[in-house]
């Protein structure tokens, strides 16, 4: 176990790092960009009442000047302008709707890690597609936070030596579907302010419904010792994506991620040892509408 542990807490630990950075990093050009519209505000707002204030009249010295009736029309609700309405808006350049929807095709492709340089049935798995659907929010800017489901696995190679030395047919297929939170910091506001793409880091956490079948995706599962290799675990992922504003509340989204599935059963040592965890990469292509 220990092999297994110290990649995944380095990875983890370094997904989780670089994703406060970044959120601390949007947080702050947010706030920003927000000092900046309201000094702009501001700005317009006394330049408008001062234009809208009737010239004074000449008047002996000791008459007191028109200041506070300036400063009356200055103070009013009234007076200011229909852009200080707009702020929020202003400042929200890249998601100025708070909810979305995507739906996104997927290419799932193994990683395949000998240990002591010897395979397990994990090993010999090949890519296979999938997709996912979700809903997510913008609390920032800069930030989103979502739920999605996705469906999809990984075939078998068609590779007879490796099959023959687990006794398998090449029929099998490892389902991998999933309930998924997770989080992105969008990275465009300080990489690319005036370009349309939109750089993010991402991590997730999933609930992984899992089977190895023995005949494609809804057959009966694989068994070991009369032990049935299915199961639902926790899965984590971490990576990075595009989004590119399309016009209007349209974006397209890429990205990349690295996946790790707890799908190693209760026994592991013996003839269970065929069987561990999963990893695989995600290549991810879809669609994001706002609302």
């Amino acid at each position: 176990m220990p092999r297994v542990w110290k990649p995944l807490t380095a990875t983890a630990t370094l997904s989780a790092v670089l994703l406060i950075v970044a959120v601390l990093a949007a947080d702050r050009a947010v706030a920003q960009e927000q000092a900046a519209a309201v000094a702009d505000s501001t700005t317009a707002a006394v330049a408008d009442s001062a234009a809208a204030a009737p010239a004074p009249v000449a008047a002996p010295a000791p008459a007191a000047a028109p200041a506070p009736a300036a400063a009356a029309v200055t103070d009013s609700p009234a007076a200011a302008p229909a852009r200080a309405d707009t702020t929020a808006r202003d400042v929200r350049r890249r998601h100025p709707h708070l909810l979305a929807i995507d739906a996104r095709a997927g290419w799932r492709v193994p990683v395949h890690i000998l240990k002591e340089n010897k395979r397990n049935i994990n090993d010999i798995t090949s890519p296979a597609s999938g997709f996912d659907a979700g809903l997510r929010c913008y609390p920032l800017d800069g930030l989103a936070l979502g739920a999605r489901y996705a469906r999809g696995g990984l075939d078998m190679t068609t590779n007879a030596v490796d099959l023959a030395r687990f006794g398998l047919t090449g029929n099998e297929y490892l389902k991998l579907d999933s309930y998924t939170i997770w989080m992105s910091a969008y990275l465009g506001g300080h990489l690319s302010p005036k370009s349309r793409l939109n750089p993010y880091l991402t991590a997730s956490v999933s609930k992984y419904d899992w089977s190895f079948s023995q005949d494609g995706r809804d057959s009966d599962p694989y068994v070991i010792l009369e032990t049935p290799v299915e199961g639902k675990d926790l899965g984590v992922a971490g990576g990075l994506g595009f989004e590119y504003a399309l016009g209007g509340r349209l974006s397209l989204e890429t990205e990349w991620t690295w996946n790790y599935v707890f799908t190693a059963l209760s026994q592991t040592d013996g003839e269970f040892s065929v069987w561990t965890n999963t990893h695989f990469w995600n290549l991810g292509l879809g669609l994001v509408l706002g609302f």
